[in-house]
């Protein structure tokens, strides 16, 4: 049986290789629960607002950006801390978003 401290993250990538790997490495640990889009997150959060603390999500995506999607989760999600991943340091998108 896996333990947890309690924490569970929204790990949001549409890569399914990204979310089995972030799973497989931070099970132990925390429940993670995973969205291969910005609109599957925001109804995995519509649902779950009260259990996810952590939303991490990539930021290259199709349709709906990183950048997007945690700008429209933070407005209707206060609770929950919100990270961004990137490959992409040079970028006028994530320095605007910064």
């Amino acid at each position: 049986m896996t333990q947890h401290q309690g924490k569970t993250i929204l790990y949001v990538d549409d890569e399914e290789i990204n979310q089995f790997i972030f799973t497989k490495y931070f099970e132990s640990q925390f429940k993670i629960i995973t969205a291969s889009s910005g609109v599957e997150a925001m109804r995995l959060l519509d649902k779950n607002w009260n259990e996810i603390d952590v939303v991490i999500s990539d930021m290259r995506m199709p349709g709906m950006d990183g950048i997007e999607f945690i700008r429209n989760a933070k407005e209707q999600f206060k609770r929950q801390a919100y990270y961004l991943l990137t490959a992409f340091t040079n970028s006028a998108e994530l320095d605007d978003a910064l």
